[in-house]
């Protein structure tokens, strides 16, 4: 702003400076001074005391001309140029300026407790088993030898051959179909027994077929087809035949020999009841050569077996 100003300063004294050169001056006439005498004292009558003031003069002063400034005549040589040298410009650079920014206020979050912790128990997952191992070959066809020993009843005791057909329906169940024949006499050898049951049985394994040597369960139930010969004479016979009632149970073992045979041996408690009384002649007749005749009556008996078959 200073520096501005002094350039334009500079200016007008530089174009005023010829004019100033060779102007002549005139001197303003003199200041007029009219003196105005102050008017006569006024008198005022009265009961008070007189009193007199005076009034200050008027000075009248003329206010002073103007300079006045004369051309210089034509034809005088110009005035020497005046050089002036102007004040070096500083510009000063812009003050960076500082601008404290506001504060803020901010609330504070409330602070709210944890939620609490959920534990995700994973569904369990199902598995399904692998399948056990079931008996490759299931149906067998086998033979048996077998014992036969009264404990109740008419006290025979004999042998027999049973045929026997199998099947392995399960792991833990199995079906058995047996048939055969049988002979026994008393201990005195006096009298024969023939017998032919037909037997239907439930086997129920106790191990797997995973197993070669596996322990089992029989029951079972059928018919028995029994004929006592109490006379075997060569001009006459008296048989006593009857039809019985056979339930048996018992355990065994299976030994298996590979996939398509197996050994079995067995104990069977069996009980046979007759559903027919004795015939006529058996009923008439009361003793032979002196010895009484006992018919054939209810018994208790143990079959003690040993079996093989083969499975396809």
């Amino acid at each position: 702003m200073r520096s501005s100003r002094w350039l334009a300063l500079s200016f007008v004294a530089l174009a005023a400076a010829p004019a100033v050169a060779h102007a002549q001056y005139v001197p303003p006439p003199p200041t007029v001074q009219v003196f105005v005498p102050p008017p006569p004292r006024p008198w005022r009558h009265g009961k008070v005391r007189w009193r007199h003031g005076r009034v200050a003069a008027t000075v009248v002063v003329n206010a002073p001309p103007p300079p006045v400034w004369l051309a210089p005549a034509p034809g005088s040589p110009p005035p020497p140029p005046v050089y002036i040298t102007p004040p070096p410009v500083v510009i000063q650079p812009h003050q960076p300026i500082y601008v404290q920014p506001q504060p803020m206020y901010v609330e504070p979050p409330v602070m709210m407790p944890p939620p609490p912790a959920v534990v995700l128990t994973p569904a369990p997952t199902v598995v399904q088993r692998p399948p056990l191992p079931q008996w490759a070959s299931r149906f067998g066809v086998g033979a048996s030898f077998e014992g036969v020993f009264n404990v109740a009843g008419d006290h025979h005791e004999g042998w027999g051959v049973m045929g026997q057909l199998r099947c392995r329906a399960a792991r833990h169940f199995g079906v058995e179909l047996m048939a055969g024949y049988e002979r026994s006499t008393d201990k005195n050898d006096t009298t024969v027994r023939t017998d032919v049951p037909v037997i239907a049985d439930m086997i129920i394994p106790i191990l797997g077929p995973e197993y070669a040597l596996s322990p089992y369960l029989v029951f079972g139930g059928g018919v028995n087809f029994a004929d006592l010969r109490l006379l075997d004479a060569p001009t006459m016979t008296i048989d006593d035949a009857r039809t019985q009632l056979v339930a048996q149970a018992g355990a065994g073992l299976e030994l298996r020999l590979g996939s398509h045979f197996a050994l079995n041996a067995d104990a069977r408690v069996e009980g046979r009841w007759s559903i027919e009384g004795p015939s006529d002649a058996v009923a008439a007749t009361t003793s032979i050569d002196g010895k009484p005749v006992h018919p054939l009556e209810d018994s208790t008996a143990l079959r003690l077996g040993l079996g093989a078959s083969i499975y396809f």
